[in-house]
């Protein structure tokens, strides 16, 4: 039967825009998560945090509040989509997202290869790859180009429709028998 869900969509790395580091700047090359896009898109998905799992107490041992399933780099940047766990946080920040107040995604990751470009005052750090370890809905991305919203998709929850009334068969009447 058809269902609809909530997805978190949106663009964690958009080429092109600058990130602050102490150093610098830092901005992502194209190509760079290759590896991380090709393992979400094989089955592997990446957890999905809310502001890297920052607020509370106990927060590093908190669990990620969605699962990122697809991800793919277009011309823009690093598109994912995460299906949002059955959670009182994800529900939070599926709220937030849609009111606007989580405006942005950040990303975590160790650099495997980088470039380094001296600019007037500092230098730029060109991510060429690294390798994801998440995503985090944020209220102040790093980079600022960034976005994230919640879309509403259809899917097949697998139980069947309701039944359809069929008008009874007539059976033919039994030989002898008087209708």
């Amino acid at each position: 039967m058809k269902a609809t869900r909530k997805v978190i969509r949106g663009y964690a790395a958009v080429w092109g825009d600058l990130a602050r580091r102490p150093d610098g700047w830092e901005q992502v090359k194209r190509g760079a998560f290759a590896d991380t896009v090709a393992k979400i898109n094989a089955g592997t998905p990446l957890p999905m945090q809310w502001d890297h799992q920052s607020q509370g107490f106990f927060a590093a041992a908190k669990i990620p509040v969605a699962a990122i399933v697809e991800a793919q780099e277009d011309k823009f940047g690093l598109l994912i989509k995460a299906y949002p766990h059955n959670s009182q946080d994800a529900n939070e920040l599926i709220e937030a997202i849609e009111s606007r107040t989580i405006p942005g995604l950040s990303i975590a990751f160790p650099t495997e290869t980088a470039e380094y470009e001296d600019m007037p005052k500092l230098g730029r750090r060109v991510l060429v790859r690294a390798e994801l370890v998440e995503i985090s809905a944020v209220n102040h991305p790093a980079y600022h180009a960034t976005r994230v919203w919640v879309e509403n998709e259809e899917y097949d929850d697998g139980r069947p429709g309701p039944a359809i009334a069929q008008p009874a068969a007539t059976m033919p009447a039994a030989q002898g028998e008087v209708t």
